[in-house]
Formats: structure tokens, C-alpha cells, sequence
């Protein structure tokens, strides 16, 4: 994992989440984007567990972790700021899923008390008709193209 997840510090993860409770600036098409791990305690666990798994996870594989409780209070949302090269969204959310994979085997490997943990934050993948219209233009009767 290392030099997957660019190195920040809480100043400027603090910037990128403004002071909004749930921020909304994931999946971004620059170079960098905000990526969330969500430790889920809706049906099973406990609010400790998923800090402790948080911290664990800060402790272990990502330092500069920055997290707090979710937004209904049941779990925790963890940020991390990721440099994502010159990758194509494709192949950004392909990887993503195999770090999701990875995360929850980590999970499964401690004895927290945690129902789950989620990655969010995928970057959107447009795709193009032959015509270069977005999908759904013609659903929707327009007829822009790009030229």
C-alpha cells in the first residue's frame, strides 16, 4: 500500500472538507480526490469498535487517517486524500474495489466489533455514444454533440 494514499495532514484534510458534516467532494476528476472508508455498525457492532478499527487502521496502514463518528452516529467515516496519478476513473475504481476487498479481510483478520467496511468515493466514468452524445440523450431528445 505504500505511496497509494498521498500523505496529508489534518489542515489539509480539514480544507477539503470545509466544516460540512458530510462532505461531497469524492470521486473528483482531478489528480486528487477524497476517498471515504465507512465503518458500518447499522445491524451489528458497536460505535467503539469502529473507532478502534479506525484508529487500528490509522495505526497500521494509513497514518494520516483522519476520521469521525458517520453521520448517523452508529460508525465512523474515515478520509484519506488519494493522488491518483495519471489513472482513468475506470481503473481508479477498479483498484478501489480491490482495496474494499482488502479492507474487509482486515476487518475479518481482528476481533472489532464492526459489521462492515465500505469504500465510497468511486470517480464517475462517462461513457460516449458513437455519436459522442452523453447516454440517455436521445431518451431525452437532445440531439448536442460535441464538435
Amino acid at each position: 500500500m505504500s505511496g497509494w494514499a498521498k500523505a496529508s495532514t489534518q489542515p489539509t484534510t480539514s480544507s477539503l472538507l470545509h466544516t460540512a458534516p458530510t462532505p461531497t467532494r469524492t470521486g473528483s476528476r482531478g489528480d486528487r480526490t477524497l476517498l471515504m472508508i465507512d465503518i458500518d455498525c447499522h445491524k451489528s457492532g458497536t460505535p467503539e469498535g469502529a473507532r478502534q478499527f479506525a484508529e487500528y487502521l490509522r495505526l497500521h496502514f494509513f497514518p494520516n487517517l483522519y476520521f469521525e463518528t458517520s453521520t448517523n452516529g452508529n460508525g465512523i467515516h474515515g478520509y484519506l486524500i488519494v493522488d491518483k496519478w495519471e489513472w482513468s476513473a475506470a481503473d481508479y475504481n477498479a483498484t478501489l474495489k480491490l482495496v474494499e476487498l482488502w479492507l474487509k479481510r482486515v476487518l475479518a483478520s481482528t476481533s472489532f466489533d464492526v459489521e462492515t467496511v465500505e469504500l465510497k468515493g468511486r470517480c464517475p466514468v462517462v461513457k460516449w455514444d458513437k455519436d459522442c452524445r452523453y447516454p440517455g440523450a436521445r431518451a431525452r431528445g437532445s440531439q448536442s454533440r460535441i464538435s
